[in-house]
């Protein structure tokens, strides 16, 4: 009946309050879906940055690869995109199960019935209407954003693995090859 609706939607509203980060302590660092967000923008930012280095130089020769080579040892060291790490696979998988539970609570709710709405004006949609319309969207949403952030990931590293390969096939055909000592006379 009606209180059981009250239940569920009291539960995924708390749920998804505490997941945004509205529910924690003000000193925190936010929500769980707040903290997944940001540590993928950090690790995005570090993918953009590598990809702009490479971006200003040139390869295929020995020469631009040496002068790739020495500045990288000049900045440090090579930097490798890596995927992002298992807290983070596991923290982003345990959101889209808690997500695509609440999406289904939400649509087992249903519409608000025409009786509730009916005090409202036309155009206008009930408070409780509004309520179901606007979780319903945000966990839409949050599940879409979760999974681009996760096919980003995947194309990355994919980009990456596709990068490692040609410098390693670059560097192979411009190392000296082992040969009859003869055939250099």
């Amino acid at each position: 009946g009606l209180e059981e609706k009250v239940v569920v939607l009291d539960g995924v509203v708390s749920g998804l309050w505490g997941v945004v980060g509205g529910g924690e302590d003000k000193g925190s660092n936010g929500g769980r879906y707040e903290r997944v967000v940001r540590a993928f923008e950090e690790w995005v930012g570090g993918v953009e940055r590598v990809f702009q280095r490479r971006r200003g130089r040139p390869g295929g020769c020995r020469e631009e690869q040496q002068q790739q080579q020495q500045t990288e040892e000049d900045d440090g060291e090579l930097v490798l995109i890596g995927e992002m790490d298992a807290a983070w696979r596991a923290e982003c998988a345990a959101l889209v199960r808690r997500l695509e539970e609440w999406r289904r609570k939400l649509s087992e709710l249903g519409d608000v019935p025409p009786a509730a709405a009916s005090s409202t004006t036309e155009g206008e949609s009930s408070s409780l209407g509004r309520i179901l319309a606007g979780c319903r969207a945000l966990v839409h949403g949050m599940l879409a954003e979760l999974e681009v952030m996760e096919q980003i990931e995947r194309e990355a590293v994919a980009e990456e693995m596709r990068w490692v390969r040609e410098m390693n096939r670059r560097v192979g055909e411009d190392a000296p090859r082992a040969g009859a000592i003869w055939r250099g006379l």
